[in-house]
């Protein structure tokens, strides 16, 4: 079982926040392993200790798929994987330069479906001390070939509604999943972005353009709200799901169906 009795270095509010995260329990993963990826959140304390951090990757401006995007380390599971935790941690390795061995993996939340993929946030603590000093001397510590800068972003922001937060309701028009689907989209603003001006929906960039500092937005938003809402024990102060909307499992549920890819419930 994952205890923090050797984490004696943090002071006791940032032990609470893990303990948290500890005994959370997550849902039942009825999924088979088709289609499905693994992603870490990883945690580091600020240095004045006033907060635990989520460390967060902007994925290279000349990837396929999610270029300039805010995301978790992380990626499709591969064959040579025991499971979807070692998958996360793989990637976070080949990524940011993170071993394995400097993460205590804390806890999972619950699976979401991010395109096609069925995606396992796990969350853990950075241990780690050289490769914090370097994170926190914004040394480089990233793999060039996949991302192209490393940000953090304090929990207890992601619970607060402000300039620096925007939600947005609109219906997703998806075949497999049925049609319509009402959804709920947060941005939050870049820490580092000096502009004053509130938050909007995001707007289509010419081919080949990248914001200098993009918007922690989509299933990164939402998964890094549910680690902050764990962590604190309380909801955030605005609404983080649509009332009457489809939930992830069940979308993930009829996705599976139509696709072929879900086998039930694990017996």
């Amino acid at each position: 079982m994952t205890t923090i009795s050797n984490l004696h270095h943090l002071p006791d509010h940032l032990r609470n926040l893990l303990h948290r995260i500890i005994q959370y329990k997550p849902p039942i993963d009825q999924y088979d392993t088709r289609r499905r990826a693994g992603v870490l959140i990883p945690l580091v304390e600020a240095i004045d200790g006033s907060d635990l951090h989520i460390v967060l990757t902007i994925r290279a401006n000349h990837l396929r798929i999610a270029s300039g995007d805010v995301v978790f380390p992380g990626g499709k599971m591969d064959e040579t994987d025991g499971d979807v935790r070692a998958t996360a941690l793989r990637e976070t390795r080949e990524e940011i330069n993170l071993p394995e061995s400097g993460v205590l993996v804390l806890s999972k939340l619950p699976n979401y479906l991010a395109r096609d993929l069925i995606v396992t946030p796990f969350v853990g603590y950075v241990t780690d001390p050289l490769w914090k000093r370097k994170l926190w001397n914004k040394e480089k510590i990233w793999n060039d070939a996949e991302v192209r800068e490393v940000l953090t972003f304090p929990l207890k922001r992601l619970l607060q509604d402000g300039d620096h937060h925007f939600s947005f309701d609109f219906v997703w028009h998806d075949s497999e999943l049925g049609g319509d689907i009402p959804t709920r989209f947060h941005r939050f603003r870049h820490p580092h972005d000096p502009s004053t001006v509130p938050l909007q929906r995001p707007r289509r960039l010419p081919p080949g353009t990248y914001p200098p500092y993009p918007a922690l937005m989509g299933f990164t938003a939402h998964a890094c709200i549910t680690c902050a809402e764990i962590a604190y024990g309380q909801p955030a102060s605005f609404e983080k799901d649509l009332p009457g909307g489809m939930n992830e499992d069940e979308r993930i549920r009829r996705f599976g169906q139509v696709q072929g890819t879900w086998d039930g419930p694990k017996i």
